[in-house]
């Protein structure tokens, strides 16, 4: 939580909204998610989410079904997830991380809910954004990552009923990320048209002055920096994965890190790396992901305590 924090705080410092990013844990490759990472990092990223693979035509647009598939088949699910995570840290990663996806992964995770936090913990995760929780659920699932030191970060649309969105908003201990796009296409919402009343509301329920991140498909810095006026975070989130599809084996990390510099409209001069964290004293569950070095698979290997 105090890394999601501070993230915040050092953007409000140099009167920018956070730039926060996301990646599908395993698009294209296993072996080449924790160098995009690093890209994201060295390009301004001030949080990076971390997609979980999960197959939903159902709530998906072709694009995102496309690149799910290809992480999904690549075997990819939560405990390779942490080991990228905790291999990019050990790398010189510092910014916060949160896993970002669907209930069915969290609720299938073989250790059970209470390891998965604790996992999470130890591999350097900050946080979850779990786009499809019931209400009651998810004000449970953020009780439980607050015991361990971590943040649920509500999901909050237009359609979201008033009695859950103030639940929701008070149980906020980072941020609340507010969905700007509409349907499986992921068309960008026009700002003007429902977004400053539901900033508004927000603000009203939560419990404190909490962050909001407006999640959205821009793609060039005059459609982020619109949103950026709005709230004190904007998420790109459909872009990177069409970079990282047509880029050449090798050069995803900087043009990854040229996108991120160029949609936030920012000098790679001007960015600030946050300093290297404290690693966290406590053991993962027994399960060891190896990760090969040529064509991105793994092999992942259950070992009993």
């Amino acid at each position: 939580m105090q890394a999601l924090t501070a993230a915040f705080e050092a953007s409000r410092a140099q009167n920018r909204a956070a730039l926060v990013t996301q990646v599908t844990a395993g698009f294209p490759s296993v072996n080449a998610t924790p160098e995009i990472m690093l890209g994201m990092q060295a390009g301004g990223a001030d949080i990076i989410e971390i997609g979980i693979p999960f197959k939903d035509p159902m709530t998906d647009s072709p694009f995102y079904q496309s690149i799910n598939t290809i992480a999904f088949d690549n075997g990819v699910r939560i405990p390779a997830i942490l080991q990228i995570v905790k291999t990019a840290r050990s790398r010189g990663l510092t910014v916060p991380v949160v896993l970002m996806g669907h209930r069915e992964p969290i609720r299938e995770y073989a250790f059970g809910e209470e390891k998965l936090l604790r996992d999470c913990k130890a591999a350097g995760v900050d946080g979850f954004v779990i786009v499809d929780f019931p209400h009651d659920e998810a004000v449970r699932f953020s009780s439980s990552c607050k015991a361990r030191g971590l943040s649920y970060i509500p999901v909050i649309a237009l359609t979201t009923p008033e009695s859950h969105m103030q639940t929701l908003c008070k149980s906020a201990t980072s941020f609340v990320f507010l969905v700007s796009h509409v349907g499986s296409d992921g068309v960008l919402a026009d700002p003007d048209e429902g977004l400053p009343g539901l900033l508004k509301r927000v603000q009203r329920y939560a419990k404190e002055k909490v962050p909001t991140v407006i999640g959205s498909c821009a793609t060039i810095s005059q459609q982020f920096l619109r949103l950026a006026r709005l709230a004190e975070g904007v998420a790109v989130e459909g872009s990177l994965g069409s970079i990282l599809e047509s880029a050449a084996p090798g050069t995803m990390a900087q043009k990854v890190k040229e996108y991120c510099l160029k949609v936030a409209d920012r000098a790679e001069a001007h960015v600030v790396i946050p300093p290297k964290r404290q690693p966290v004293h406590q053991s993962m569950s027994p399960t060891t992901v190896y990760l090969s070095s040529s064509d991105g698979t793994y092999d992942c290997e259950m070992m009993s305590q």
